[in-house]
């Protein structure tokens, strides 16, 4: 009985995770261009998240709609026109949270997408999408 009830346990907490690939095929919440390129964009919205890991009390939670418990990570291959920036939450099992596409536009500047797993915090969305804004 003790056994089952872990396997349940265990089943339950990993079926509460996102991948990345779950992630991607939802539609953007958030999207806009910006006047920057990508590159700059995307690197600056990385850094900034990045610079939040770890960082923050519970009392900081509210005003950076907790950013600073994931671990973000840039994807900039130099063959894809087109960067993406992770975050994934470490307090319990791994799970993708949200990530944030930028792409090149037609004029030099760049197109950013924000996309969440389904159960995200609204918090969340609007403190990583006014790091995405800043940065654009």
């Amino acid at each position: 009985m003790r056994r089952i009830a872990l396997v349940l346990l265990a089943g339950l907490a990993f079926g509460c995770t996102a991948s990345l690939q779950d992630i991607r095929q939802r539609e953007p919440i958030y999207k806009a261009d910006f006047p920057k390129p990508y590159q700059s964009t995307a690197r600056c919205i990385y850094e900034r998240l990045d610079a939040q890991t770890g960082s923050s009390s519970w009392s900081n939670f509210t005003l950076t709609g907790g950013l600073s418990s994931f671990v973000y990570r840039l994807d900039d291959p130099p063959d894809v026109k087109r960067a993406r920036v992770d975050a994934i939450s470490v307090n319990g099992p791994p799970s993708a949270e949200f990530e944030i596409t930028v792409e090149p536009t037609a004029t030099g500047g760049s197109h950013v997408e924000y996309r969440r797993r389904w159960d995200g915090f609204r918090s969340t969305d609007w403190a990583a999408w006014g790091v995405a804004t800043n940065c654009g």
